[in-house]
């Protein structure tokens, strides 16, 4: 019996705190679709993206650039509560200059209706690595880009 009480008192306390941290229960639950780039501090050359794909909807991220990226780190991981799948990944820039990236959602591993979200990439040696994030939009009305990825992707259904 003293084992169930502090199994209770223990749940009570986390519920507790993430009430009062404005956590509620849909937030806690509900599936994520989204994306993020960030910048590295620590060196000019390297840049973060953070994926995040709702599995009830099919959704999946790809990630394509113009110019040659090395992928340094990787780390996902499948929400505790919700069905979102988390990617983050850690690029380095081989050499300076300007290009694009794309991140690319796909949806139940049909490409002609994937959404792109561009950004247009610039490193310098002294400034690092800026980006502008552009209007995203449907891969269908882009036909260049669309033959580019069918060769350079390998889209995967589940």
């Amino acid at each position: 019996m003293n084992k169930f009480k502090r199994i209770i008192l223990g749940m009570v306390l986390m519920v507790s705190m993430l009430a009062l941290q404005g956590c509620s229960y849909s937030e806690l639950t509900t599936p994520v679709t989204s994306h993020s780039l960030t910048s590295d501090e620590s060196n000019n050359f390297a840049f973060h993206v953070e994926l995040k794909a709702d599995l009830t909807q099919g959704y999946k991220w790809y990630v394509y650039a113009t110019q040659e990226i090395d992928e340094a780190d990787s780390k996902y991981h499948e929400g505790l509560l919700n069905d979102t799948y988390t990617s983050k990944y850690k690029y380095i820039v081989r050499e300076s200059g300007e290009f694009d990236l794309y991140l690319i959602l796909v949806k139940d591993g049909n490409l002609e209706t994937a959404r792109i979200y561009p950004y247009e990439m610039t490193v310098t040696e002294k400034e690092g690595i800026s980006f502008e994030e552009m209007s995203a939009y449907n891969l269908n009305s882009d036909t260049k880009l669309m033959k580019t990825l069918s060769g350079a992707l390998d889209i995967k259904t589940e």
